[in-house]
């Protein structure tokens, strides 16, 4: 669930001991559920990007092969205070892996996201801004000897977050619309 797509945004932070008041565009969402999220979830992408006329939320979602394999990939775009376009019907293309050595996993160069003949999208990765293995949250297995171990009979799970540039394309009655710049995204990818 997505509460607040896009909001105006206050506060303070403290840095080294000194306060700053900070303004900002922000974003909330919530996962809902209760369960073993890596019993159901193989891997999920998440991410949002602003411009001044444009705000695109989407996500992909893939459910473990026992689980069915099934892909869920809400996107919504707004056009100011408009939605013109709330769909689950995106397609999700990944580039070329790239291994990080934090995180003990790959992630993807590059993903598009494509909703046929309303927008397409392509986020290329500048920066990993933070890279963790999952199973370093568990004591017992950050063990040298442990580690390799755990790897094997359940994987390496991990979690990214990215700097991109992106390049989008909203294809309307006045024709395609083109936009650029740069936003944040996540992987999680628990198998």
């Amino acid at each position: 669930m997505v509460g607040a797509p896009r909001a105006a945004v206050s506060g303070t932070i403290e840095l080294d001991g000194a306060r700053h008041e900070v303004t900002g565009r922000g974003y909330h969402d919530r996962n809902w559920g209760v369960g073993d999220m890596k019993k159901i979830i193989d891997r999920w992408h998440r991410g949002r990007l602003y411009v001044d006329d444009y705000s695109l939320l989407f996500a992909s979602v893939l459910t473990q092969r026992s689980q069915g394999g099934h892909e869920i990939s809400p996107l919504m775009l707004a056009r100011h205070d408009d939605i013109v376009l709330s769909t689950g019907e995106t397609i999700l293309t990944e580039g070329p892996a790239i291994f990080d050595s934090v995180a003990g996993r790959t992630y993807p160069e590059w993903a598009e996201l494509e909703v046929s003949g309303s927008v397409e999208l392509r986020l290329v990765v500048d920066k990993v801004i933070h890279a963790h293995d999952l199973l370093d949250d568990v004591p017992v297995i950050r063990s040298r000897l442990i580690k390799p171990l755990v790897h094997r009979l359940v994987g390496h799970p991990g979690y990214f977050r990215f700097e991109s540039s992106f390049e989008s394309t909203v294809h309307t009655d006045g024709g395609p619309d083109k936009r650029g710049g740069s936003t944040l995204h996540e992987l999680v990818a628990l198998a």
